[in-house]
């Protein structure tokens, strides 16, 4: 048996042991020993396995983003020894090896509690003896409509991550000792006491004096050093600034056309071919942006135009956000469907509709809505959870929907990113979109079964979302969306309660966000898109 204990990360504290002969670790939900995938980002989704090899444990990089480390030092390969401390990314989590025999078990906090009595637990804890457990998915309701959604389906708001505990970090070695002039004057003077009661005077003189004017040497050539030193630093901060300005204006520049063929996109969609060479550039540009801003900066400046508030305003004046959309067409937003049936529904009571760009607070009117005709409302499982809104006026920006290729290459453990407007944080007049990131868990069908790419329309992700963010758009890495938010899964348990008067004991039924969000994918917007002939 091996046993890891996590001694610094998100869930520090937590003993693991396992006696099987590959312990994989990683961001994934499905890894053996997963990381918290919000705190922990230094560590990879798939980051490194354990492998048993006869007595002895090995430790194997998988092609991890930030390398692994052992007592300090990076390895790809390492036979484990007990006391050897892993690292997993620089800065990363890290776990001290426990081998059997070496170390007594003590029961430490798990990372996932035992059930309380009478409590079934999920059927995703490692061990857990499920009992039935009853479990459904759950739309964020959109506003406050009475009878929608149902008692036991709505968005539970996601618990914020707990602040990592504070460990007592591993003292750094000694660095090796350095000595002022004085300091070395002080050795010199006691061997010069020393030499002095065991050669004579003539010879004691000598020696004080040819170490005195070593000290002074070394004192002088130690202000050189510094003298250098400064000069290379103040010398490197002059060009790092240089390098932020030119890197502003290069980027800038790059914005500007991406924004500028965007809008000539628009006028050439009769026009395929010169729509690919326009396309071409437009994807050159993003990853010059990448590699000068970074990935997840580079989508939120190019896609940020494109992402808008839906609000709804009632016959009084007031203004109340419902969800997010994203353009598509210069007229038409897409969204979540049950975003398009709580308006539906807000607007039997006589309430219209507005559309707020991310940031700048300009306002368009809501014409029309539709519906994708393979949207269910009666059952508890996701469904084709895609809507549109047309407006009165245009986008200035559209977002840039993943092609079927491009949708094929994304798989689990990839990173997406999600733009909307969580909860009450929008602002009325100026709402301004949040920006959060994650990694995708698993892609299904929409039952949660397995099932060729075709039917693989429900992407499982760990991005952070909240009510509002129904409809916001999901982005690979590369820029592109890929599919829409819809919600998260709720599971219900059994479990007893005591009255605290009578001692009386009686089953209740609780239902829980479980933590994992789901978007629909973007090719059921393209079906609907292409039903309406655009």
């Amino acid at each position: 048996m091996i046993r890891f204990r996590q001694v610094f990360g998100a869930h520090a504290g937590r003993l693991s042991a396992f006696e099987q002969d590959i312990v994989r670790f990683g961001r994934l939900p499905t890894s053996d020993v997963a990381f918290d995938p919000l705190a922990d980002i230094d560590a990879s989704a798939r980051h490194a396995e354990v492998r048993r090899d006869g007595t002895s444990y090995v430790l194997v990089d998988v092609g991890s983003r930030n390398g692994t480390l052992v007592n300090g030092t990076r390895v790809t390969s390492h036979v484990l020894r007990d006391g050897d401390e892993i690292e997993f990314g620089d800065g990363g989590p890290r776990f001290r090896v426990e081998l059997d025999g070496e170390h007594p078990t003590v029961d430490l906090p798990q990372s996932e509690p035992p059930p309380a009595p009478g409590m079934t637990a999920p059927a995703w804890v490692p061990g857990a003896q499920a009992q039935a457990p009853v479990s459904g998915f759950a739309m964020p309701p959109a506003a406050a409509v009475p009878s929608f959604p149902p008692a036991d389906v709505g968005f539970h708001p996601s618990v914020p991550t707990p602040v990592p505990p504070q460990t007592p970090q591993t003292a750094p070695p000694p660095s090796e000792k350095r000595y002022g002039q004085g300091t070395v004057e002080m050795i010199v003077q006691q061997a010069v006491e020393r030499t002095r009661q065991e050669r004579p005077p003539a010879r004691t003189d000598f020696i004080r004096a040819v170490a005195t004017d070593a000290a002074k040497k070394s004192a002088r050539g130690l202000k050189v050093v510094l003298a250098l030193v400064t000069i290379l630093l103040l010398a490197a901060v002059a060009g790092l600034v240089l390098l932020v300005i030119y890197i502003r204006d290069d980027t800038r520049g790059s914005r500007e056309e991406i924004v500028r063929l965007q809008a000539e996109l628009d006028r050439l969609e009769d026009k395929p071919d010169e729509s690919a060479a326009v396309r071409q550039r437009i994807e050159a540009l993003n990853q010059q942006l990448e590699r000068q801003t970074g990935r997840g900066r580079s989508i939120v400046q190019s896609a940020g135009p494109t992402v808008f508030l839906l609000a709804s305003r009632s016959t009084t004046g007031q203004r109340t956000p419902l969800c997010t959309g994203f353009a598509v067409r210069p007229d038409l937003l897409a969204t979540n469907a049950h975003c398009v049936l709580s308006m539906e529904q807000h607007a039997s009571r006589g309430a219209v509709f507005e559309a707020l760009q991310n940031g700048t607070g300009v306002r368009l009117s809501v014409a029309r809505m539709w519906r994708h005709p393979g949207y269910r409302t009666e059952v508890t499982t996701p469904s084709a959870d895609v809507g549109i809104v047309q407006l009165h006026g245009q986008a200035p920006t559209l977002a840039r929907l993943a092609t079927m290729q491009e949708l094929a290459a994304l798989q689990p453990g990839d990173d997406v990113y999600v733009f909307g407007f969580p909860g009450d944080l929008p602002d009325g007049a100026t709402p301004v979109a949040t920006f959060t990131n994650g990694v995708v868990g698993r892609m299904t069908a929409f039952d949660g079964s397995a099932a060729p790419f075709a039917s693989q329309h429900l992407l499982q992700h760990s991005a952070f979302t909240a009510p509002g963010t129904s409809g916001s758009p999901i982005f690979s890495e590369h820029g592109v969306v890929v599919a829409i938010n819809a919600g998260s899964y709720r599971g219900a348990q059994q479990t007893t309660v005591v009255d605290p008067n009578t001692g009386q004991r009686r089953p209740i039924r609780v239902v829980a966000d479980t933590g994992y969000k789901i978007g629909v994918r973007v090719d059921l917007l393209l079906q609907l898109l292409l039903g309406m002939g655009r």
